[in-house]
Protein backbone atom coordinates (compact mmCIF):
# COMPACT_ATOMS: atom_id res chain seq x y z
CA UNK A 1 0.00 0.00 0.00
CA UNK A 2 2.67 2.34 0.50
CA UNK A 3 4.19 2.43 -3.07
CA UNK A 4 0.15 2.75 -4.14
CA UNK A 5 0.35 6.38 -5.16
CA UNK A 6 3.57 6.23 -6.70
CA UNK A 7 2.32 3.21 -8.87
CA UNK A 8 -0.58 5.30 -10.33
CA UNK A 9 1.59 8.28 -11.00
CA UNK A 10 3.77 6.19 -12.54
CA UNK A 11 0.81 4.79 -14.67
CA UNK A 12 -0.81 7.91 -15.72
CA UNK A 13 2.41 9.12 -17.06
CA UNK A 14 3.18 5.81 -19.10
CA UNK A 15 -0.04 5.98 -20.33
CA UNK A 16 -1.17 9.26 -20.65
CA UNK A 17 -3.49 8.98 -18.22
CA UNK A 18 -5.71 12.46 -19.36
CA UNK A 19 -8.19 13.12 -21.72
CA UNK A 20 -5.34 15.47 -23.77
CA UNK A 21 -4.82 12.25 -25.25
CA UNK A 22 -7.66 10.22 -25.53
CA UNK A 23 -10.67 12.74 -25.95
CA UNK A 24 -8.06 15.82 -26.67
CA UNK A 25 -9.85 17.63 -24.21
CA UNK A 26 -8.90 20.37 -22.46
CA UNK A 27 -8.03 19.58 -18.25
CA UNK A 28 -5.45 18.16 -17.45
CA UNK A 29 -4.45 16.68 -13.95
CA UNK A 30 -0.82 18.35 -14.20
CA UNK A 31 -2.26 21.48 -13.52
CA UNK A 32 -2.42 22.90 -16.87
CA UNK A 33 -5.97 24.34 -16.85
CA UNK A 34 -6.35 26.48 -20.66
CA UNK A 35 -10.14 26.29 -20.07
CA UNK A 36 -11.02 30.06 -19.93
CA UNK A 37 -11.75 32.59 -22.05
CA UNK A 38 -11.17 35.77 -20.59
CA UNK A 39 -11.92 35.92 -16.28
CA UNK A 40 -15.43 34.02 -16.79
CA UNK A 41 -17.24 31.61 -19.25
CA UNK A 42 -15.43 28.76 -21.33
CA UNK A 43 -15.34 29.23 -24.44
CA UNK A 44 -17.87 27.92 -26.92
CA UNK A 45 -15.43 25.29 -28.53
CA UNK A 46 -14.31 24.33 -25.04
CA UNK A 47 -18.06 23.97 -24.04
CA UNK A 48 -19.00 21.69 -27.63
CA UNK A 49 -15.98 19.21 -26.47
CA UNK A 50 -17.24 18.82 -22.80
CA UNK A 51 -20.82 18.27 -23.99
CA UNK A 52 -19.11 15.75 -26.23
CA UNK A 53 -17.20 14.07 -23.89
CA UNK A 54 -20.01 13.79 -20.88
CA UNK A 55 -22.54 12.27 -23.26
CA UNK A 56 -19.57 9.59 -24.44
CA UNK A 57 -19.17 8.77 -20.89
CA UNK A 58 -22.74 8.54 -20.30
CA UNK A 59 -23.25 5.95 -22.68
CA UNK A 60 -19.53 4.17 -22.17
CA UNK A 61 -18.40 4.30 -18.92
CA UNK A 62 -20.56 2.88 -16.03
CA UNK A 63 -19.11 4.71 -13.11
CA UNK A 64 -20.11 7.95 -14.53
CA UNK A 65 -23.50 6.72 -15.22
CA UNK A 66 -24.34 5.26 -11.96
CA UNK A 67 -22.98 8.95 -10.42
CA UNK A 68 -25.61 10.82 -12.07
CA UNK A 69 -28.26 8.51 -11.27
CA UNK A 70 -27.47 8.01 -7.82
CA UNK A 71 -27.83 12.24 -7.42
CA UNK A 72 -31.13 12.21 -9.43
CA UNK A 73 -32.72 9.11 -7.37
CA UNK A 74 -31.89 10.48 -4.04
CA UNK A 75 -32.38 13.65 -4.50
CA UNK A 76 -36.31 13.12 -5.64
CA UNK A 77 -36.26 10.50 -2.91
CA UNK A 78 -39.90 8.47 -2.85
CA UNK A 79 -41.59 11.43 -4.96
CA UNK A 80 -42.37 15.13 -5.35
CA UNK A 81 -45.65 15.74 -3.59
CA UNK A 82 -47.92 18.79 -3.72
CA UNK A 83 -51.15 20.35 -2.32
CA UNK A 84 -53.56 22.92 -2.56
CA UNK A 85 -56.64 23.74 -0.17
CA UNK A 86 -58.35 24.60 -3.59
CA UNK A 87 -60.16 21.71 -5.02
CA UNK A 88 -60.73 23.40 -8.74
CA UNK A 89 -56.74 24.40 -8.84
CA UNK A 90 -55.44 20.85 -7.06
CA UNK A 91 -57.42 19.15 -9.89
CA UNK A 92 -56.56 21.52 -12.71
CA UNK A 93 -52.97 20.77 -11.34
CA UNK A 94 -53.39 17.32 -11.44
CA UNK A 95 -53.99 17.38 -15.14
CA UNK A 96 -51.61 19.43 -15.64
CA UNK A 97 -49.15 16.37 -14.01
CA UNK A 98 -50.14 13.83 -15.29
CA UNK A 99 -51.21 15.07 -18.68
CA UNK A 100 -49.28 12.45 -21.27
CA UNK A 101 -47.39 15.05 -22.60
CA UNK A 102 -45.94 16.44 -19.65
CA UNK A 103 -46.02 13.13 -17.40
CA UNK A 104 -43.83 14.42 -14.19
CA UNK A 105 -43.91 11.43 -12.58
CA UNK A 106 -41.42 10.17 -14.93
CA UNK A 107 -40.11 13.34 -16.99
CA UNK A 108 -38.80 14.69 -13.64
CA UNK A 109 -36.18 12.39 -13.43
CA UNK A 110 -34.97 12.88 -16.90
CA UNK A 111 -34.93 16.29 -16.44
CA UNK A 112 -32.87 16.31 -12.80
CA UNK A 113 -30.46 13.32 -14.84
CA UNK A 114 -30.41 15.91 -17.89
CA UNK A 115 -29.38 18.92 -15.86
CA UNK A 116 -26.80 16.69 -13.94
CA UNK A 117 -25.46 15.54 -16.85
CA UNK A 118 -25.21 18.75 -19.31
CA UNK A 119 -24.85 21.46 -16.35
CA UNK A 120 -28.05 23.19 -17.65
CA UNK A 121 -31.63 22.91 -18.98
CA UNK A 122 -34.22 24.86 -20.55
CA UNK A 123 -37.75 23.46 -20.47
CA UNK A 124 -40.36 24.72 -23.26
CA UNK A 125 -43.90 25.91 -22.50
CA UNK A 126 -46.56 25.88 -24.68
CA UNK A 127 -50.19 27.57 -23.50
CA UNK A 128 -53.19 27.08 -25.02
CA UNK A 129 -55.09 30.45 -25.88
CA UNK A 130 -58.05 29.10 -24.98
CA UNK A 131 -58.37 27.23 -21.78
CA UNK A 132 -54.89 28.48 -20.49
CA UNK A 133 -53.34 24.43 -20.35
CA UNK A 134 -49.67 24.10 -20.43
CA UNK A 135 -48.04 21.36 -22.08
CA UNK A 136 -44.02 21.25 -21.65
CA UNK A 137 -41.30 20.57 -24.04
CA UNK A 138 -37.41 20.29 -23.70
CA UNK A 139 -34.69 22.06 -26.31
CA UNK A 140 -31.45 20.89 -26.80
CA UNK A 141 -28.85 22.85 -24.24
CA UNK A 142 -26.18 21.62 -26.26
CA UNK A 143 -27.72 23.89 -28.82
CA UNK A 144 -27.69 27.01 -26.61
CA UNK A 145 -25.37 29.49 -28.53
CA UNK A 146 -26.09 32.58 -26.02
CA UNK A 147 -27.47 33.15 -22.44
CA UNK A 148 -28.21 37.33 -22.28
CA UNK A 149 -28.65 38.50 -19.76
CA UNK A 150 -29.55 42.31 -18.21
CA UNK A 151 -26.65 44.99 -18.21
CA UNK A 152 -25.17 44.75 -14.86
CA UNK A 153 -26.96 41.96 -13.39
CA UNK A 154 -26.00 38.49 -14.95
CA UNK A 155 -28.49 36.71 -12.71
CA UNK A 156 -31.36 38.39 -14.79
CA UNK A 157 -31.69 36.08 -17.30
CA UNK A 158 -33.62 37.95 -20.51
CA UNK A 159 -33.50 35.63 -23.31
CA UNK A 160 -31.40 32.08 -24.45
CA UNK A 161 -30.36 32.07 -28.24
CA UNK A 162 -30.17 28.24 -29.86
CA UNK A 163 -29.39 27.19 -33.09
CA UNK A 164 -31.50 25.01 -35.29
CA UNK A 165 -31.36 22.42 -37.51
CA UNK A 166 -29.88 24.50 -39.73
CA UNK A 167 -26.50 25.88 -38.39
CA UNK A 168 -26.91 29.20 -40.24
CA UNK A 169 -30.37 29.55 -38.29
CA UNK A 170 -30.48 30.97 -34.55
CA UNK A 171 -34.21 31.85 -32.53
CA UNK A 172 -34.41 33.18 -29.29
CA UNK A 173 -36.73 33.00 -26.65
CA UNK A 174 -38.16 34.95 -23.90
CA UNK A 175 -36.67 33.55 -20.66
CA UNK A 176 -39.90 33.02 -18.12
CA UNK A 177 -40.13 35.91 -15.19
CA UNK A 178 -42.91 37.64 -13.28
CA UNK A 179 -44.63 40.51 -14.87
CA UNK A 180 -45.61 43.46 -13.57
CA UNK A 181 -49.18 41.55 -11.63
CA UNK A 182 -46.96 39.26 -10.13
CA UNK A 183 -47.44 36.27 -13.01
CA UNK A 184 -44.85 34.42 -14.45
CA UNK A 185 -45.16 34.93 -18.98
CA UNK A 186 -42.32 34.06 -21.23
CA UNK A 187 -41.64 31.08 -23.56
CA UNK A 188 -38.66 29.00 -21.32
CA UNK A 189 -37.36 27.92 -18.69
CA UNK A 190 -33.82 27.88 -17.92
CA UNK A 191 -32.10 26.33 -15.21
CA UNK A 192 -28.32 26.11 -14.51
CA UNK A 193 -26.16 23.95 -11.67
CA UNK A 194 -21.87 24.32 -10.75
CA UNK A 195 -22.05 28.20 -12.44
CA UNK A 196 -19.82 30.59 -9.89
CA UNK A 197 -21.72 34.00 -8.81
CA UNK A 198 -19.46 35.49 -12.16
CA UNK A 199 -20.38 32.69 -14.75
CA UNK A 200 -23.80 32.56 -17.11
CA UNK A 201 -23.53 29.54 -17.88
CA UNK A 202 -23.89 26.27 -16.20
CA UNK A 203 -21.70 23.17 -16.22
CA UNK A 204 -21.98 19.59 -16.33
CA UNK A 205 -21.23 17.55 -12.72
CA UNK A 206 -18.92 15.38 -14.56
CA UNK A 207 -16.69 17.83 -15.75
CA UNK A 208 -13.52 18.08 -12.56
CA UNK A 209 -13.75 13.59 -13.19
CA UNK A 210 -13.34 13.69 -16.85
CA UNK A 211 -10.23 12.78 -16.50
CA UNK A 212 -10.13 10.28 -13.46
CA UNK A 213 -13.11 8.50 -15.24
CA UNK A 214 -11.14 7.77 -18.66
CA UNK A 215 -8.20 7.02 -16.10
CA UNK A 216 -9.70 4.57 -14.53
CA UNK A 217 -11.66 2.72 -17.74
CA UNK A 218 -8.32 2.86 -19.01
CA UNK A 219 -6.82 0.87 -16.00
CA UNK A 220 -9.70 -1.84 -15.82
CA UNK A 221 -8.77 -2.38 -19.86
CA UNK A 222 -5.81 -2.70 -18.98
CA UNK A 223 -6.28 -5.10 -16.36
CA UNK A 224 -8.02 -7.71 -18.27
CA UNK A 225 -4.98 -7.49 -20.87
CA UNK A 226 -2.87 -8.49 -18.31
CA UNK A 227 -5.25 -10.87 -16.83
CA UNK A 228 -5.48 -12.59 -20.30
CA UNK A 229 -1.85 -12.63 -20.79
CA UNK A 230 -1.55 -14.74 -17.32
CA UNK A 231 -3.39 -17.06 -18.29
CA UNK A 232 -1.28 -17.99 -21.49
CA UNK A 233 2.16 -19.61 -21.56
CA UNK A 234 4.93 -20.75 -24.21
CA UNK A 235 6.88 -23.57 -24.37
CA UNK A 236 11.32 -23.49 -24.14
CA UNK A 237 12.74 -26.45 -25.93
CA UNK A 238 16.42 -26.40 -24.80
CA UNK A 239 18.60 -28.47 -27.49
CA UNK A 240 21.69 -29.48 -25.42
CA UNK A 241 25.13 -29.99 -27.06
CA UNK A 242 23.48 -28.28 -30.54
CA UNK A 243 24.92 -25.24 -32.19
CA UNK A 244 22.94 -22.60 -33.91
CA UNK A 245 22.02 -23.77 -37.51
CA UNK A 246 21.98 -27.27 -35.69
CA UNK A 247 18.96 -25.99 -33.44
CA UNK A 248 17.59 -24.45 -36.54
CA UNK A 249 17.41 -27.74 -38.33
CA UNK A 250 15.68 -29.70 -35.91
CA UNK A 251 12.78 -26.56 -34.88
CA UNK A 252 12.00 -26.74 -38.66
CA UNK A 253 11.75 -30.42 -38.02
CA UNK A 254 9.94 -30.50 -35.06
CA UNK A 255 7.08 -27.96 -35.56
CA UNK A 256 4.67 -25.73 -33.35
CA UNK A 257 3.97 -28.12 -30.14
CA UNK A 258 0.25 -28.15 -29.47
CA UNK A 259 -1.60 -27.80 -26.61
CA UNK A 260 -2.15 -31.44 -24.84
CA UNK A 261 0.42 -33.14 -26.92
CA UNK A 262 2.91 -35.78 -26.05
CA UNK A 263 6.58 -35.49 -26.89
CA UNK A 264 9.49 -37.74 -26.11
CA UNK A 265 13.00 -37.30 -25.36
CA UNK A 266 16.13 -38.27 -24.41
CA UNK A 267 18.28 -36.35 -21.83
CA UNK A 268 19.97 -34.21 -24.28
CA UNK A 269 16.46 -32.36 -25.24
CA UNK A 270 14.58 -30.61 -22.35
CA UNK A 271 10.84 -28.66 -22.78
CA UNK A 272 9.17 -26.09 -20.52
CA UNK A 273 6.00 -24.46 -20.48
CA UNK A 274 6.67 -20.65 -19.51
CA UNK A 275 3.64 -18.29 -17.91
CA UNK A 276 4.89 -14.48 -17.46
CA UNK A 277 5.17 -13.35 -14.11
CA UNK A 278 3.31 -9.70 -14.34
CA UNK A 279 3.60 -8.70 -10.53
CA UNK A 280 -0.33 -7.70 -10.54
CA UNK A 281 -0.99 -8.56 -6.69
CA UNK A 282 -1.32 -4.81 -6.29
CA UNK A 283 -3.76 -4.14 -8.99
CA UNK A 284 -6.46 -4.60 -6.77
CA UNK A 285 -5.78 -1.82 -4.32
CA UNK A 286 -4.67 0.17 -7.34
CA UNK A 287 -8.30 0.56 -8.64
CA UNK A 288 -9.81 1.26 -5.44
CA UNK A 289 -7.35 4.00 -4.66
CA UNK A 290 -8.54 5.64 -8.10
CA UNK A 291 -12.01 5.20 -7.39
CA UNK A 292 -12.62 6.49 -3.76
CA UNK A 293 -10.73 9.17 -5.18
CA UNK A 294 -13.33 10.08 -8.20
CA UNK A 295 -16.30 9.28 -5.82
CA UNK A 296 -14.92 11.03 -2.77
CA UNK A 297 -14.51 14.16 -5.10
CA UNK A 298 -18.27 13.25 -6.46
CA UNK A 299 -19.12 13.64 -2.60
CA UNK A 300 -20.06 9.90 -2.44
CA UNK A 301 -19.28 7.10 0.05
CA UNK A 302 -17.52 4.03 -1.49
CA UNK A 303 -20.44 1.69 0.12
CA UNK A 304 -22.93 3.18 -2.02
CA UNK A 305 -21.18 1.25 -5.32
CA UNK A 306 -21.06 -2.28 -4.34
CA UNK A 307 -17.93 -2.22 -1.97
CA UNK A 308 -19.73 -2.93 1.19
CA UNK A 309 -16.14 -4.68 2.88
CA UNK A 310 -14.63 -2.03 3.78
CA UNK A 311 -17.76 -0.29 5.68
CA UNK A 312 -20.08 -1.60 8.89
CA UNK A 313 -23.58 0.01 10.00
CA UNK A 314 -21.91 2.18 12.31
CA UNK A 315 -19.44 3.94 9.77
CA UNK A 316 -21.54 3.83 6.83
CA UNK A 317 -24.46 5.85 8.29
CA UNK A 318 -21.33 8.34 8.84
CA UNK A 319 -19.95 8.38 5.25
CA UNK A 320 -23.53 9.07 4.21
CA UNK A 321 -24.07 12.80 5.70
CA UNK A 322 -21.61 14.16 3.59
CA UNK A 323 -23.22 13.19 0.51
CA UNK A 324 -27.00 13.49 1.91
CA UNK A 325 -25.84 17.29 2.24
CA UNK A 326 -24.79 17.37 -0.97
CA UNK A 327 -28.14 16.16 -2.83
CA UNK A 328 -30.41 18.10 -0.24
CA UNK A 329 -28.42 21.25 -2.32
CA UNK A 330 -29.95 19.53 -5.79
CA UNK A 331 -33.06 18.78 -3.91
CA UNK A 332 -33.89 22.78 -3.47
CA UNK A 333 -33.45 23.15 -6.52
CA UNK A 334 -35.89 20.41 -7.92
CA UNK A 335 -38.46 21.77 -5.78
CA UNK A 336 -37.67 24.83 -7.47
CA UNK A 337 -38.28 23.83 -10.73
CA UNK A 338 -41.77 21.90 -9.88
CA UNK A 339 -42.75 24.93 -8.08
CA UNK A 340 -41.97 27.34 -11.30
CA UNK A 341 -44.18 24.70 -13.42
CA UNK A 342 -46.67 24.31 -10.91
CA UNK A 343 -46.94 28.12 -10.37
CA UNK A 344 -47.03 28.98 -14.30
CA UNK A 345 -49.94 26.73 -15.25
CA UNK A 346 -52.04 28.12 -12.34
CA UNK A 347 -51.01 31.96 -13.94
CA UNK A 348 -52.05 30.85 -16.94
CA UNK A 349 -55.32 29.77 -15.77
CA UNK A 350 -55.66 33.15 -13.98
CA UNK A 351 -54.95 35.26 -17.51
CA UNK A 352 -57.79 33.10 -18.99
CA UNK A 353 -60.26 33.99 -15.89
CA UNK A 354 -60.45 30.65 -14.83
CA UNK A 355 -59.24 31.41 -11.42
CA UNK A 356 -59.54 34.81 -9.69
CA UNK A 357 -56.37 36.78 -9.47
CA UNK A 358 -57.45 38.19 -5.72
CA UNK A 359 -57.93 34.32 -4.60
CA UNK A 360 -55.32 32.97 -6.19
CA UNK A 361 -54.10 29.90 -4.13
CA UNK A 362 -51.18 28.57 -2.13
CA UNK A 363 -49.23 25.55 -3.17
CA UNK A 364 -47.15 23.59 -1.03
CA UNK A 365 -44.30 21.59 -2.59
CA UNK A 366 -41.80 18.84 -0.76
CA UNK A 367 -39.78 15.93 -1.58
CA UNK A 368 -40.38 12.53 0.15
CA UNK A 369 -36.87 11.74 0.98
CA UNK A 370 -35.71 8.22 0.74
CA UNK A 371 -33.61 8.22 4.30
CA UNK A 372 -30.26 7.63 4.20
CA UNK A 373 -30.07 5.27 7.09
CA UNK A 374 -33.42 3.46 5.88
CA UNK A 375 -37.03 2.87 7.36
CA UNK A 376 -36.32 1.23 10.59
CA UNK A 377 -33.99 4.09 11.36
CA UNK A 378 -37.02 6.39 10.92
CA UNK A 379 -39.43 3.95 12.63
CA UNK A 380 -36.98 4.27 16.07
CA UNK A 381 -36.30 7.73 15.72
CA UNK A 382 -39.93 8.21 15.42
CA UNK A 383 -40.18 6.21 18.79
CA UNK A 384 -37.82 7.77 20.56
CA UNK A 385 -39.47 11.13 19.38
CA UNK A 386 -42.94 10.28 20.95
CA UNK A 387 -41.38 9.17 24.11
CA UNK A 388 -39.53 12.89 24.78
CA UNK A 389 -42.93 14.42 23.37
CA UNK A 390 -44.96 11.95 26.31
CA UNK A 391 -42.68 12.83 28.93
CA UNK A 392 -42.20 16.46 27.67
CA UNK A 393 -46.21 16.91 27.80
CA UNK A 394 -46.21 14.69 31.47
CA UNK A 395 -43.13 16.75 32.99
CA UNK A 396 -45.24 20.09 32.19
CA UNK A 397 -42.77 21.51 29.48
CA UNK A 398 -45.09 21.62 26.69
CA UNK A 399 -48.82 21.73 26.28
CA UNK A 400 -50.78 18.91 24.32
CA UNK A 401 -51.32 20.68 21.26
CA UNK A 402 -47.02 21.78 21.27
CA UNK A 403 -46.84 17.64 20.79
CA UNK A 404 -49.40 17.39 18.71
CA UNK A 405 -47.27 20.26 16.34
CA UNK A 406 -44.26 17.94 16.85
CA UNK A 407 -45.34 14.79 15.80
CA UNK A 408 -47.64 15.96 12.85
CA UNK A 409 -44.40 18.12 11.33
CA UNK A 410 -42.31 14.86 11.56
CA UNK A 411 -44.78 12.36 10.15
CA UNK A 412 -45.52 14.89 7.07
CA UNK A 413 -41.76 16.03 6.41
CA UNK A 414 -41.52 12.24 5.73
CA UNK A 415 -44.19 12.04 3.60
CA UNK A 416 -47.03 10.92 6.27
CA UNK A 417 -50.54 12.38 6.49
CA UNK A 418 -51.17 13.20 10.26
CA UNK A 419 -54.54 12.06 10.90
CA UNK A 420 -56.27 13.37 14.42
Amino acid sequence: MKNIFKRIFEIKKKDNFCLSESYRTYSKPSGSYELWEGDKEISETIRKRMNKIVYEMHLKNPLAKRILEITRDFAIGDGIKYECEDNTVKELLDKFWNNPLNNLDIELRRIVYDLGLWGEIVIKVDVNPINGFVTLSYLDPTKIVDVLVKKNNNKDIDSIILSEDDLLKEKSYKVIKENEEGLLSGEVFYYRINNLTNQIRGLSDLLPLIDWLDAIDKFLYNTIERSSLLNSFVYQIQWIGLNKDEIAERAKRFGVIKPGSIHHTNENVKINAITPDLKANDLSEIFRTLRNYILGCAGFPEHWFGEGGYANLSTAKEMGLPAYQKIKERQTLILKIINDLLKFQVDQAILCGRINLNNKPQITIRSMDVKSLGKNDFTESLISLTEFVKNAIQNDLIDKEAGKSIIKNTLELNGFKYVQ
